[in-house]
């Protein structure tokens, strides 16, 4: 998560420079789908969200994962200068076979790597009823009433 290196009621070398007791904040990662102008699909994380939304918004959008399969699917950092691409370990073994035949090593990263976050995810069902849902990369529930 991109935090605001703030310390709740502690002195902050950053605390007040917008205004008095002001703080950075930052969202990077609450995104919300609008399907026909009606909010379909909310999700957040607290991990590489500058590459991950693109990953679990493409999983679904382009791939037709329901949203915990996009979760759960394996995730990549960008490609590196140095022609390598971190890649949580779960990917199938010809991946790694197909990317160092164009010149492209593979960094594997753990099965589910912690960094590469968890969403929580809540949208509207096709059927008019609500779904949501926490991936398995950390520990969280998703409940409704």
């Amino acid at each position: 998560m991109v935090g605001s290196h703030a310390v709740n009621s502690l002195a902050s070398p950053i605390e007040g420079w917008v205004t008095g007791g002001g703080r950075m904040r930052s969202i990077l990662s609450n995104t919300m789908v609008l399907r026909d102008g009606k909010p379909w699909l909310s999700l957040g994380s607290p991990g590489n969200v500058h590459c991950t939304v693109p990953q679990v918004l493409s999983n679904i959008l382009d791939f037709g994962m329901d949203p915990y399969a996009a979760d759960d699917a394996p995730r990549c950092l960008p490609y590196e200068d140095d022609h390598t691409i971190s890649v949580e370990s779960r990917v199938a073994p010809e991946v790694p076979a197909g990317l160092a035949k164009l010149g492209v090593l593979t960094n594997p990263l753990p099965r589910y790597d912690y960094h590469m976050g968890t969403y929580q995810m809540a949208w509207r069902e096709a059927g008019g009823g609500l779904g949501a849902c926490t991936g398995p990369r950390r520990e969280g529930v998703a409940e409704g009433f």
